[in-house]
């Protein structure tokens, strides 16, 4: 199958705007890695069979891509049993992101369970959230860190993360 990429409206297909021909008939997904973040941009598709017969055209738009909601200014605290985790979130789009928090386990990040402070968030500075470490990481003493991965709300794959120097727990 073509596919098709413009920054106005395509209706019908034009080779002038072909981005990839796949040939691989069980392809269900193409990443368009030529893009720039805050344009909009229009895609088409059509297929041909192995007699050359031609599908009709298909096309949506507009999709933006943007950029990933970023984390700053990060730190974690601990205080008896829990982990204070406090944070800016930016985005250049102004967009909410979805905020997860993930914990060092020595060996591996482990989905931090027991917290405050996860899911939809607003770009703001002076963000928080709480993690009670002994939940999750009972029998642990010693240095560990947390993460706080901040994935675009509705664009998962525009994603972030930072991570403050290792803390005793």
């Amino acid at each position: 199958f073509n596919i098709y990429r413009s920054t106005s409206p395509i209706n019908s297909p034009d080779s002038r705007l072909v981005i990839a021909t796949i040939l691989n008939s069980s392809a269900t997904s193409y990443l368009d890695t030529q893009v720039i973040n805050g344009v909009n941009y229009f895609y088409g598709v059509d297929a041909e069979n192995n007699s050359g017969g031609i599908s009709s055209f298909s096309f949506i738009g507009p999709f933006r891509p943007g950029s990933a909601p970023v984390v700053s200014n990060l730190s974690a605290s601990q205080s008896p049993g829990n982990v204070v985790i406090a944070y800016d979130l930016s985005d250049a789009e102004n967009n909410n992101a979805l905020i997860n928090f993930q914990f060092w386990d020595g060996s591996s990040w482990q989905e931090a369970l027991t917290t405050s402070g996860e899911g939809v968030q607003s770009p703001a500075a002076g963000k928080a959230g709480l993690w009670n470490a002994k939940v999750d990481f009972p029998n642990f003493d010693g240095q560990t860190k947390i993460k706080v991965i901040a994935s675009e709300e509705g664009n998962p794959s525009l994603q972030s993360s930072a991570e403050p120097p290792l803390f005793n727990l």
